[in-house]
């Protein structure tokens, strides 16, 4: 029986290293997709409370008068919700980190009516741009009545 020479080894670790170079890519890349899905599915998640607050004509401490909306941001580069109760005395809630792997890109801000839940010059389409790879990007389109969409 004869034995593998040099060359013949040499060839098979090539092959099995860009095998697995190629292998890893896509594990990486597979990994950064789910962390930007995860992080619509946050997002989704957040305007839905907001949302449930804003029909429901949910009073937030120190909202004081005739509650008429909740304002929503999303700034351009940061991964932070900024969420303020439109009322005599407007009162605001930051969530900070919302986001675990992606950031806006873009500013986004709309407000959603108190009681009848219109979101005010909708559709607004949020983009999320991955930490780790900016070529990476998800979207999440919310129209008016809080419909959502991860595009």
């Amino acid at each position: 029986m004869k034995g593998f020479t040099l060359i013949e080894m040499m060839v098979t670790f090539l092959v099995l290293a860009v095998v697995s170079g190629v292998a890893l890519v896509g594990v990486v890349t597979f990994n950064q997709n789910q962390g930007l899905e995860d992080d619509a599915k946050i997002l989704a998640s957040e305007v839905r409370r907001v949302y449930s607050q804003a029909t429901g004509i949910f009073y937030p401490p120190g909202c004081a008068g005739r509650l008429t909306g909740y304002q929503m941001t999303f700034s351009d580069g940061l991964n932070d919700a900024s969420t303020f109760a439109l009322c005599d005395s407007q009162v605001s809630d930051s969530r900070d980190n919302i986001l675990k792997t992606s950031h806006f890109s873009g500013t986004v801000s709309f407000t959603i009516n108190a009681g009848d839940g219109r979101i005010t010059g909708s559709p607004y389409t949020i983009t999320l741009v991955s930490d780790t790879n900016s070529s990476l990007t998800k979207q999440v389109r919310i129209s008016d009545f809080g419909v959502f969409e991860i595009l």
